[in-house]
């Protein structure tokens, strides 16, 4: 029996939004992103508990139409992979603070997808053996997630995450590090987020040069998939999954944009 989908679904409202926020909206692929002109959402199955999971991206990404600067994310992300990861869950946490403030029931939706991406799989604790870049923007996706939006299912993963920062890592880091996650609440820019990463960056440059070489991974890669941006320009699926690695492709071989990384 064939199994109903979100593009079968939904096809007015992805006209009535293309209408709204002036970009195009396609239904199809495995994740949800946008390069400010287009809007890609997932072509999940159409039952009625998955509906809210849909609105959840849409959300996400129209808050990117209207929020993010596309330049400066692609200008900023271009720097390395690792900023443009770090930049990707930054911008991710400044966008839907602000579309929580200007729509405040998208709250509801945006944590259903935290939900159903815990169901799937798609956010996971670092592991302890983990390159030390990953085990970092890791902690940094669940626990501003967490913390700073107050999507309190993470709130485990958040505090399993934070005790493998904390072996891995020198105490005085960690305390730096948490200094600067205090201002991303304050953050009303891509400007100043990009800044923001460009700071806890070297946090992690300063690292490496105090310790000696190791056999770990080296590309200090942001050790997720989707949630973080390849420098392709497109803002979205952020929430990236915190295991997975990502190429600067999408599946159909088009340069990534802001993604809805949630950690994905």
């Amino acid at each position: 029996m064939h199994t109903k989908t979100l593009h079968q679904a939904m096809p007015i409202v992805a006209t009535a939004l293309a209408r709204k926020f002036g970009v195009a909206v396609i239904v199809g692929g495995t994740q949800a992103q946008t390069d400010g002109r287009t809007i890609w959402l997932p072509d999940l199955p159409a039952a009625s508990n998955l509906r809210p999971v849909a609105w959840g991206f849409l959300a996400h990404e129209a808050s990117h139409v209207r929020h993010t600067d596309m330049a400066v994310f692609q200008s900023a992300g271009a720097a390395s992979p690792l900023r443009q990861h770090l930049l990707n869950i930054l911008e991710d946490i400044r966008i839907e603070q602000a579309i929580r403030h200007q729509y405040p029931g998208t709250r509801a939706t945006l944590e259903r997808v935290i939900d159903w991406m815990l169901a799937e799989g798609q956010l996971k604790i670092p592991e302890a053996d983990a390159h030390p870049a990953r085990i970092l923007t890791g902690f940094l996706l669940l626990s501003l997630r967490a913390r700073a939006l107050g999507q309190t299912a993470l709130i485990p993963h958040a505090t399993a995450a934070e005790r493998v920062l904390r072996q891995t890592f020198a105490a005085s880091l960690v305390h730096r590090l948490l200094g600067l996650m205090s201002r991303v609440g304050g953050l009303t820019s891509t400007a100043q987020a990009a800044a923001l990463a460009a700071q806890i960056e070297g946090l992690l440059e300063e690292e490496a040069e105090a310790q000696p070489p190791t056999t770990q991974d080296s590309d200090c890669d942001s050790g997720q998939s989707d949630e973080a941006n390849d420098g392709g320009g497109r803002a979205g699926q952020s929430w990236s999954r915190s295991g997975d690695r990502r190429d600067g492709r999408s599946e159909r071989g088009r340069p990534q944009s802001r993604k809805y990384r949630h950690g994905r």
